[in-house]
């Protein structure tokens, strides 16, 4: 798992979320979270943008 997959599946369990929550709070389709913590998909700057801002982390924090 890459830090960033790390990052995010650390945060989403923090606050009790699914993958599909997590989406569905960040505005994204199905499955990007999923992917995303597999190291599936190299997500888009405005995606990530997207899944700090639903997570409330910072981008920065996400990407270092």
């Amino acid at each position: 798992m890459t830090d960033l997959a790390g990052k995010v599946r650390k945060s989403r369990v923090r606050l009790g979320w699914s993958c599909a929550e997590t989406d569905r709070q960040a505005g994204l389709s199905a499955g990007h979270t999923a992917r995303i913590e597999a190291g599936k998909r190299g997500p888009s700057l405005a995606t990530l943008k997207k899944v700090a801002n639903a997570l409330s982390v910072s981008l920065a924090w996400l990407l270092k």
